[in-house]
């Protein structure tokens, strides 16, 4: 079973209201945050709320998704 389906099924076991959507690369998951390409469309692909990342992904890895979280100030976690 892939990582993504035992995600998946984690969460229909828990019953977490949660919408999930999985991209396959860093670069991807980039443009998912950024709203751009095929990800242009917020009311497709809502704004995540919880993300979770491979380290080891193709085309940019967790990493440098990481170090792009990082380097934007607009993604800071900050408290209320």
């Amino acid at each position: 079973m892939r990582t993504m389906e035992l995600i998946r099924l984690a969460f229909e076991k828990t019953s977490a209201a949660a919408r999930l959507q999985f991209v396959s690369s860093g670069e991807e998951t980039i443009a998912y945050l950024e709203e751009t390409g095929d990800f242009a469309d917020r009311k497709r692909y809502e704004y995540p709320s919880f993300i979770v990342t491979d380290l080891k992904m193709p085309h940019g890895d967790g990493f440098s998704v990481l170090e792009f979280l990082k380097s934007r100030p607009e993604f800071a976690i900050t408290s209320a």
